[in-house]
């Protein structure tokens, strides 16, 4: 059988063009450093490969979120721990006032540290981290550290001071868009109030001011107030109505407040939606709880001092000193349960994740060394081929074939 010239040629062409194209393919995953271009090189290593790059890539914020919860938690706890050192300070400064063998002059100078120790906590309880944030936020927020886990942001102003809310603080219910009918109920707090005929919600903040303001429960027109009482914790102030929107104001500092997401606000059985309004009228560490029984500890000191008639009595304040040093502790504990929480996720998803990266670069990414020991091959294939087709088409046998 006689092999034509062309035939020749063409086989010759098509083995330098398959080493050139293994050669560049070669090339191409070595200079990119990806196993394949596309999807349809390989489906499913290119697919779950994506999936695991997505999956590194959210436990990379995850690992920002840790972080973050580990730092707020690390600085709050050391704050902490130095107003626990204080208050210790405060407890044996009490423990000496009760040696009957002390005078004025003694009086007055644990007066003085007491007075030094109140302000400095103060100070420490509404202090500001290099970043400027609250170290002891009023509002914190759940962090999530993993999948289906979160975690408290840091700990609270209310947590440390006992308090929450001051007489600045307000909150508002808006009625104008309810329509109840006979039966129907409202309840904010321990106030409810139960329509007796089918009426329109615009006159109900009225109601509730009626009610609130002259501390008077019981029927008048077409509601009636069902309720425990007509008193809102927290709430002890001037109510007031306008247009359908009602208004409660704080006078007195609370550990709680009636705003949206909370329980103590339900609507049953009603047309329309109650919107609420909570403005926070800031911290202020002097009515809170803890200033307040420090302070009450720097009275007695100073009624002691004077000689004059206490106005609390020392069981009192023993009492006082241990209940905020009880409730730093017990938010220390908190707070280091949570930061033990965030190291344990820290170290779980740091192993899922080189494991994720490992399995993704294996499905992915190129063999440096494969690849490159694959192109040196194709490449040596390719210069041979197109060496013999060069001295093929030199030679006097391909003449004659």
């Amino acid at each position: 059988m006689r092999v034509s010239s062309n035939q020749i040629l063409e086989a010759g062409v098509k083995s330098m063009e398959s080493s050139l194209a293994d050669a560049m393919a070669w090339q191409k995953k070595i200079s990119t450093g990806k196993n394949y271009s596309k999807a349809s090189d390989n489906p499913y290593a290119v697919s779950r490969g994506v999936r695991l790059e997505f999956d590194v890539a959210r436990l990379e914020m995850y690992k920002t979120n840790q972080n973050y919860v580990a730092s707020s938690h690390a600085i709050a706890q050391t704050q902490m721990s130095t107003i626990i050192d204080e208050i210790t300070v405060l407890k044996q400064a009490f423990v000496q006032s009760q040696n009957g063998a002390l005078n004025s002059n003694n009086f007055r100078a644990l007066k003085i540290q007491a007075e030094q120790i109140r302000d400095t906590i103060k100070a420490q309880s509404v202090a500001k981290d290099a970043t400027g944030n609250a170290i002891f936020p009023e509002t914190i927020y759940n962090v999530q550290i993993e999948p289906n886990l979160t975690v408290k942001s840091g700990v609270q102003f209310s947590d440390l001071s006992g308090n929450y809310l001051n007489s600045s603080a307000t909150d508002q219910f808006d009625f104008s868009a309810l329509t109840l009918a006979s039966g129907d109920t409202v309840r904010i707090g321990t106030v409810t109030f139960t329509a007796n005929a089918a009426t329109t919600g615009s006159s109900l903040a009225s109601q509730f001011v009626a009610y609130l303001n002259s501390n008077t429960a019981g029927t008048t027109g077409a509601f009636a107030n069902t309720g425990a009482g007509n008193s809102i914790a927290n709430w002890t102030g001037t109510a007031s109505a306008s247009s359908g929107v009602l208004t409660l104001a704080a006078t007195t500092a609370g550990s709680g407040k009636v705003s949206p997401g909370d329980a103590a606000t339900t609507i049953s059985a009603v047309s329309g939606s109650v919107k609420s309004t909570f403005t926070d009228g800031g911290v202020n560490e002097t009515s809170s709880d803890l200033y307040q029984k420090i302070n009450d500890f720097v009275t007695y000191l100073d009624e002691r001092a004077s000689g004059s008639s206490l106005t609390k009595t020392a069981g009192a304040i023993e009492s006082g000193l241990d209940a905020i040093f009880d409730r730093i502790t017990t938010a220390q504990q908190r707070s280091g349960g949570i930061a033990a929480q965030v190291d344990i996720s820290k170290e779980a998803m740091g192993t899922i994740g080189t494991e994720m990266a490992a399995t993704a670069s294996a499905l992915l990414d190129t063999d440096l060394a494969a690849a490159t020991a694959a192109y040196t091959r194709s490449q040596t294939l390719l210069n041979a081929a197109q060496a013999m087709f060069a001295r093929l088409q030199q030679s006097s046998l391909f003449s004659k074939l």
